[in-house]
């Protein structure tokens, strides 16, 4: 019952947050690198270094954070890891790491998730990102861009989101 509770407060919120959003400045230039996504994507997607050639970025301007569902007992919470636990049944944020991630104001944000998810829906609308990208059955309110292929087709997302980022000027 309180996973529900949790859940519609995320989704409100979330809502809420997507009609105060500024763009005003989402058409800057490519310097800085937030990618949010599934702990089931982390380990097969391009890694910084990669990602910095190919994108031109300084690997030091690539931040990651991944989200993972339900962590196994008795292990310990990696520094850069959010789980459900993160989250009060009001739906607020009490990991500190997590929130510096939100609060940086990355000029591309990437949601690397494949299915509905309350908790990395709520973390896109509420990060401070300039430009956000999200794949495949991304919610359209909360991504600039949705490129239409699956995380796991990483080889196809880097070269569509390559191309898209010279056309607006972003690379």
């Amino acid at each position: 019952m309180l996973k529900i509770i949790k859940e519609k407060t995320l989704q409100k919120r979330t809502l809420k947050n997507v009609t105060k959003r500024n763009v005003s400045n989402r058409n800057s230039v490519l310097k800085t690198i937030g990618l949010l996504m599934d702990e089931k994507f982390h380990k097969n997607f391009i890694m910084p270094n990669e990602f910095a050639d190919f994108f031109k970025v300084s690997a030091k301007n690539i931040s990651i954070l991944t989200y993972k569902a339900k962590p196994l007992k008795n292990t310990v919470q990696e520094a850069n890891q959010i789980t459900n636990k993160d989250f009060g049944w009001k739906g607020d944020l009490h990991n500190p790491q997590a929130q510096n991630f939100l609060n940086q104001d990355f000029d591309m944000l990437l949601g690397v998730y494949d299915e509905k998810n309350s908790y990395l829906d709520w973390m896109i609308s509420q990060s401070k990102a300039k430009f956000k990208v999200g794949f495949k059955n991304a919610d359209e309110k909360l991504f600039d861009l949705i490129i239409q292929v699956s995380p796991s087709e990483k080889e196809i997302f880097i070269t569509e989101l390559k191309k898209y980022l010279i056309v607006l000027n972003k690379l």
